[in-house]
Parts: C-alpha cells; sequence; structure tokens
C-alpha cells in the first residue's frame, strides 16, 4: 500500500524581528533603548539560567526542572510591560517572568531542591508560587481578578489583550483575533463587567456563524445570553438544542442548565 498523507497543514505566526534581525517597520513599537537592554537582558538570563538549571537536574543536582528555553520574549515582554500593582500568575515553564519580576535566582534553586522557602519572595512583588499542575494557575488568575473588582484595582490583562487584538485586526490572522476575543470576555465576566462580556460574546457568536465556526457560535451565544438575565432563556433553550441536535452534548448540558438557573448564570 503506497503512503499517504493523512493532513497537510501550516502554522501562520506573527513576527516583528526575524531570525536576522530585520525589523518590520510597520509593527516597530519604538521602545526606548534602555527598555530594548532590558528586554535583552531579561531574554539571555532566562537563556542561560535556563541551560545551567537543566545541566544541574541531569547531574542530580536539583529536583525536576522543566526546560523555559524558546518563550524567553513571551514571558520577558509581558512582565515588564506590568506594573507594581499588577499580579503574576505563572505556571512552571515562566522562569523568564518570573526573573524580570524581580525574583531573585536562587529562589528557584531552593524551590527546585525541595525548599518551600523558594516560593516565599517579597522582592518579586505580586507574584504567586510555581503552579505545577498544567493550567491550574487560571483558577488563581480568575480568583485574584474577583478580588481585584472586589476592592477597586485594575490589572495588566486587559490592556495586553487589547494590544495584541490591534496588531491582529486587518490580518487574515483569524483564529488568533478570536482567541483574544474570547479570553477579554471571560476576563471581562470574571471581573463582573457583565455589559462588556456580553457585548463581546455576541460579536464572537457574529463572527463564529459568519465563519462557519459552528462550536465557537454556539458558545459565545450560550454565554452571552446567560448574561442576559430572564430575557436570555429562551435563547439558552433555543442554542441547547441545536447544540444537541448537533451532538455537542457539553455544551447542550450547560445551556439547559443555565436555562432554569436562578440569575441565568
Amino acid at each position: 500500500m503506497p503512503l499517504t498523507d493523512i493532513a497537510t497543514f501550516s502554522v501562520r505566526h506573527l513576527q516583528v524581528l526575524d531570525e536576522h534581525g530585520k525589523l518590520d517597520a510597520d509593527l516597530d513599537p519604538n521602545l526606548p533603548e534602555d527598555v530594548l537592554v532590558r528586554l535583552y537582558r531579561g531574554m539571555v538570563l532566562a537563556r542561560e539560567a535556563d541551560e545551567r538549571m537543566l545541566k544541574l537536574q541531569r547531574q542530580g543536582r536539583i529536583g525536576t526542572f522543566a526546560l523555559n528555553s524558546g518563550q524567553e520574549a513571551a514571558q520577558v515582554g509581558p512582565a515588564l510591560a506590568m506594573t507594581q500593582q499588577d499580579w503574576l500568575v505563572p505556571a512552571f515553564r515562566e522562569l523568564g517572568a518570573r526573573l524580570a519580576r524581580g525574583l531573585p535566582l536562587v529562589k528557584d534553586l531552593l524551590f527546585y531542591n525541595g525548599f518551600e522557602e523558594g516560593s516565599v519572595a517579597p522582592e518579586a512583588g505580586r507574584t504567586l508560587p510555581i503552579s505545577i499542575i498544567v493550567g491550574s494557575q487560571t483558577l488563581h488568575a480568575v480568583g485574584l481578578a474577583y478580588a481585584l473588582q472586589y476592592r477597586g484595582e485594575t490589572d495588566a490583562a486587559g490592556r495586553t489583550l487589547a494590544e495584541a487584538r490591534r496588531l491582529l485586526v486587518g490580518s487574515d490572522e483569524l483564529r488568533p483575533r478570536l482567541a483574544i476575543d474570547r479570553t477579554a470576555a471571560l476576563l471581562a465576566a470574571a471581573v463582573g463587567d457583565r455589559d462588556t462580556a456580553r457585548r463581546r460574546w455576541e460579536r464572537l457568536g457574529t463572527e463564529g456563524r459568519e465563519y462557519g465556526m459552528v462550536i465557537l457560535a454556539l458558545e459565545a451565544g450560550i454565554e452571552g445570553a446567560a448574561l442576559d438575565g430572564a430575557a436570555g432563556r429562551n435563547r439558552l433553550r433555543r442554542l441547547g438544542a441545536e447544540a444537541r441536535e448537533r451532538g455537542l452534548l457539553e455544551l447542550a448540558g450547560r445551556a439547559e442548565r443555565l436555562a432554569v438557573a436562578p440569575s441565568g448564570r
């Protein structure tokens, strides 16, 4: 039997500075030289620390260590854009972000040697300890969002998402843009901004239908209707029926539960 392709695909990406050092002038953020130096210094420190800690782990001198190499820019950039009032809720592969926030490297060495003292770092300001379970830091981040709302504070997440979306508007990067919009809708709901969340879900639902993304359209419709209180109950029932007809039982169940919830949520 001859070999046949199972699938062919490509992965597109947004690149401001390419691997040869060529800058896209249209995307140049015009950062001051001192900021560029801080960014570069932070990335180099993260890479050097990463390589050294991997060697220590291979020698049995520290415990399990997860590599961060290749993710330095995605970590150091957002961390340096944060203010002292913002919270960093890191996973285990975010050494660059923690160092950029002021975490002494010795703290990570203590942590990976099994000393919980490594999790205590007042030098890093509002930085939580590492979350080891994959994705579990999102629960802590949402809890902090509620706390920020209660205290009348703000954080960097909304601004970061807005900037990322601005770069993608007008391009053909549809899926990343919709992913950013979905995250922004979830964030708005988490901090209690129901009107903003509802508008974002409604826009996502419209675009999901337009581009044939049925699951996104149904999810957005359900979440938006749930934020509309009693007025959204009929829409929830209708969307639940559509989801069940399409075999999307998880979405169907969520819509049906929300339709009978006391507050629609």
